[in-house]
């Protein structure tokens, strides 16, 4: 759960400070999907796959 709201917090910021909206929404949706997932599984699965549309869409 840190390791993934650490990657949102940067992607937020990074989206907030370049006016890049995909960024900046990933990052929130990275600070607070663990909130509503539960098992270990899952949140790994769903951290993943929004860090890594994140990290796709970071420069555009």
């Amino acid at each position: 759960m840190v390791v993934f709201s650490i990657a949102g917090i940067v992607g937020w910021r990074h989206g907030r400070r370049e006016k890049k909206p995909a960024p900046k929404w990933l990052g929130l949706a990275l600070m607070l999907y663990p909130y509503g997932v539960s098992g270990d599984v899952m949140l790994w699965v769903v951290g993943a796959a929004l860090t890594a549309a994140m990290v796709l869409l970071w420069d555009r």
